[in-house]
């Protein structure tokens, strides 16, 4: 008897699943990079500022690891978004103030990602993550820039 009611409890489990499955589907919204950029398009309209964001996927790495990142151009005041055609990334050490690796990648709809790879020979010690686009000012000042600090530590070996 109490096996029939088990049985019976799964059942409608299993009904009720099959029942809400099209409609946790429905309910899901999909993103697609077009919607994407319209927000980001509406996020520029209603800020002034030119701004540049750079996500990374911590803060914290040893000289072996790559650092991964994401580059968001929120605002180009005076410059059309697909001016802004390279995000340079750099790393420069705090207190030192001398860029110890740089490279540079491809920027499109204000839209850049990568991974910036650090060497075994990286000195441990704090740094600032600085990314900026290829459009400048008169003087030659890059408009468009994002700064971060971050931690290398040393990579140890077992």
């Amino acid at each position: 008897m109490k096996y029939n009611f088990i049985q019976l409890n799964l059942s409608r489990i299993v009904l009720l699943q099959l029942v809400m499955l099209p409609v946790l589907g429905y309910c899901q919204q999909v993103f697609s990079d077009e919607t994407f950029l319209e927000k980001l398009d509406l996020y520029r309209a209603a800020n002034r500022a030119n701004l540049l964001f750079v996500h990374t996927d911590k803060d914290i790495y040893t000289n072996n690891e790559d650092i991964w990142f994401s580059a968001y151009l929120l605002k180009s005041e005076s410059i059309a978004p697909a001016s802004h055609t390279i995000t340079s990334v750099a790393l420069v050490r705090e207190g030192v103030k001398k860029v110890a690796l740089q490279r540079n990648y491809l920027m499109q709809n204000g839209l850049s990602f990568g991974s910036l790879p650090l060497p075994d020979s990286l000195a441990p010690g704090k740094y600032q993550l600085l990314a900026f686009t290829n459009v400048t000012d008169h003087a030659g000042n890059p408009l468009a820039v994002f700064s971060q600090s971050i931690t290398i530590k040393k990579h140890h070996r077992n």
